[in-house]
């Protein structure tokens, strides 16, 4: 009989340890794959957004490293959760860091603008707003807040523009409808309609927006577009003092500047100082600007003059350059009738009739409309109704909606014919948009 050896210590050592190499491996292998952390924290810290506690959401954000190490997906929703747990300087900090990557995402423009707003610095935020709008003309966030911060200082004739050229745009189609895709077909959003309608007809009331239009100029003297929308809204409150300080010092820093120099002339005109009208009336020639606005206020000067003739051609220039003006429309009727020329008289001042009660229609409809879904008949009556102010890309757009929500094909047709036949409104000789 041969005698095994016993097998010495280090060789069962070894034989050992290859059977728990080789477990192990095996193990291993068959265990599902561990997720990735790094989503996984941001996953977690999208919850908690959504759950409305950003702090918990920034301390997750924070465990995964300093703000100059975190990727780029995690910085951006770092700089969103600090947004929302108002630390706008924490913002602006991390947004300098974001701005210095090469692949930085631009969306970080839009939460700096934001946060410019939480410290109301109403410049820097409208800086930022263009800067996420120049590298994604798509960013509706951005065009948004940059449409009520235009609203808020007064400067309607920037806001129609600016939404509807992103709804012109349309959204980037799939790439295998991208041949046939046609941004026209795209509807704009009721909500966002009824808005625009506000914000143009009876969205800006001095008395609910000065204190935040003070706390823009407080906050940047420098900002010439928040000091002059100070202004204004100091002449619709009766502070016409304060408002003739503010515009003196306006039209010294820019002489040349139409809004803050036809702001001056309102200002004056509010105060029934005919001198200073005049001495306005002779430092701004004719050409200073072709704005209707400043046609109109031009006329009532010489219209408080008692200078029919001269007053009725600054009305007409008025309503030349916007034949949808109302109260210019029927100040023309006055003084063509003060000169005996009834028929035209008669005509303008229907005109202007004509206008102020679809301004009121408009309103009492859109007044209704705030809080509930629109109708059919309201979307078609909209678009009637906007078409006659002479506002027809904002009429297109409902009556888009009318025909989306089942109006009677007969009465869409009626008024796209209506409206093709004349693009630029029912009035006559009008070239208004």
């Amino acid at each position: 009989m041969i005698a095994l050896k016993r097998p010495s210590s280090w060789v069962l050592t070894i034989g050992l340890a290859a059977f728990v190499c080789t477990t192990g491996a095996l193990v291993w292998v068959s265990r599902p794959p561990r997720p990735n952390s790094h989503m996984a924290t941001l996953d977690r810290a999208r919850l908690l957004l959504t759950a409305n506690d950003p702090r918990s959401a920034v301390q997750v954000l924070e465990a995964l490293g300093p703000p100059g190490e975190l990727k780029t997906d995690a910085l951006l929703l770092l700089i969103q959760a600090c947004y929302h747990e108002m630390g706008f300087r924490r913002v602006i900090a991390l947004c300098d860091v974001m701005s210095s990557r090469p692949d930085a995402n631009p969306e970080f423009h839009f939460w700096l603008g934001n946060a410019r707003l939480g410290m109301w610095q109403a410049s820097q935020a409208e800086a930022a707003f263009k800067e996420c709008l120049r590298r994604d003309v798509h960013q509706e966030g951005a065009t948004l807040q940059l449409a009520k911060l235009y609203a808020t200082q007064a400067r309607r004739q920037e806001v129609e523009p600016l939404i509807l050229e992103l709804y012109s745009r349309g959204k980037s189609p799939p790439p295998e409808k991208a041949a046939s895709f046609d941004p026209g077909d795209r509807i704009l959003e009721p909500n966002l309609l009824v808005q625009l309608l506000i914000i143009q007809y009876f969205g800006w009331e001095a008395a609910a927006m000065i204190d935040q239009l003070r706390l823009f100029h407080e906050a940047d003297p420098d900002d010439f577009e928040a000091q002059v929308a100070l202004a204004l809204a100091c002449i619709r409150t009766d502070n016409h003092i304060e408002a003739w300080d503010l515009l003196r010092d306006c039209t010294r820093r820019r002489p040349d500047h139409p809004r803050a120099a036809a702001a001056l002339l309102e200002c004056a005109l509010a105060m029934n100082d005919l001198e200073a009208c005049r001495q306005w009336l002779g430092t701004h020639p004719d050409d200073f600007t072709d704005d209707a606005q400043v046609w109109d206020l031009r006329g009532q000067i010489l219209l408080s003059d008692a200078q029919h003739e001269r007053a009725a051609d600054c009305f007409r220039r008025a309503v030349e350059i916007d034949p949808y003006l109302s109260q210019a429309q029927y100040r023309l009727g006055r003084c063509l009738m003060a000169a005996g020329n009834r028929l035209e008289a008669a005509d303008r001042i229907e005109i202007g009739r004509q206008l102020n009660l679809a301004s009121a229609e408009l309103l009492k409809t859109v007044s209704a409309m705030q809080s509930v879904q629109p109708t059919a008949p309201q979307c078609l009556q909209l678009a009637r109704l906007c078409y006659r102010l002479g506002k027809r890309r904002i009429a297109t757009e409902w009556l888009k909606l009318a025909k989306a929500f089942g109006s009677a094909a007969a009465d869409v047709l009626q008024l796209q014919t209506e409206m093709t036949r004349n693009p630029s409104g029912p009035i006559v000789g009008a070239t208004h948009e």
